[in-house]
């Protein structure tokens, strides 16, 4: 019956490693054997994710938190290289002479790529709605905010291997904050990545660091323009109506 569902079955131990019997469902979703390997390891956890996922085991199973009041520490997704996104649920198993101690887990795996992406799509949406509401109260603010992110970013494209990264990170922070004022979440993760970068950089300014900085810049500058491309009317509105100011 198990080997007829969709759902992926597998058994856990103390140190999380996949035990014998995991149904075909399993290995279909994951695309790989998963039989005595460490789930960390399937799950490609990096080492602070390890670390977290350890410490989830070792409280499982030294009973000292109730299974249900830990369930919701232990990683609940995986995506594959193929961009397939897997959700993960856990039972436990308890220990026969004692009902409070868990003995195994039970991890349940489902594939829910096609509720994420919905779940993206209307998010998506609300995040649309909540920005065209925010730049119809705030036009004059959007209308200057197109104009002067415009003249930073296209000197900045211009100007870069001679400016410098703390520079650009303050130019780039204080846009950030205008373009979250206007709920432009899309620019504002663009605009967080350069900064990510900048951080990285810090000032070693070589030729491969302002190459990679100067594509960061077009791909804001992209975005943004998307952004105006696909709310063409609504800028059409708001430019006709600050017109008379």
């Amino acid at each position: 019956l198990i080997e007829n569902i969709d759902e992926g079955f597998f058994i856990l131990d103390e140190q999380g490693i996949i035990q014998t019997g995991a149904t075909q469902s399993s290995v279909s979703l994951f695309e790989m054997d998963l039989e005595n390997k460490k789930m960390e390891d399937i799950l490609k956890l990096n080492r602070l994710e390890k670390k977290r996922f350890n410490k989830w085991l070792f409280h499982v199973f030294k009973a000292f938190v109730p299974f249900k009041d830990l369930i919701n520490l232990a990683p609940s997704r995986f995506e594959t290289s193929e961009g397939k996104v897997i959700g993960l649920d856990y039972k436990p198993i308890f220990n026969k002479e004692n009902k409070k101690k868990v003995s195994q887990i039970i991890c349940i795996a489902n594939d829910i790529t096609e509720k994420v992406s919905l779940e993206k799509k209307a998010q998506k949406e609300k995040s649309k709605a909540r920005s065209l509401t925010s730049i119809l109260d705030n036009s004059m603010e959007f209308i200057d905010l197109v104009s002067e992110s415009e003249e930073i970013i296209s000197y900045y494209l211009k100007n870069l291997s001679n400016s410098k990264p703390e520079e650009i990170f303050r130019s780039f922070h204080t846009l950030k904050a205008r373009f979250g004022n206007l709920k432009m979440e899309d620019v504002v993760q663009e605009i967080h990545k350069l900064e990510e970068l900048l951080n990285e950089i810090e000032d070693n300014w070589d030729s491969n660091n302002i190459s990679l900085v100067h594509m960061n810049l077009e791909k804001i500058n992209s975005v943004k323009g998307v952004f105006l491309k696909e709310n063409r009317k609504l800028v059409e509105l708001v430019n006709n109506s600050t017109n008379g100011y």
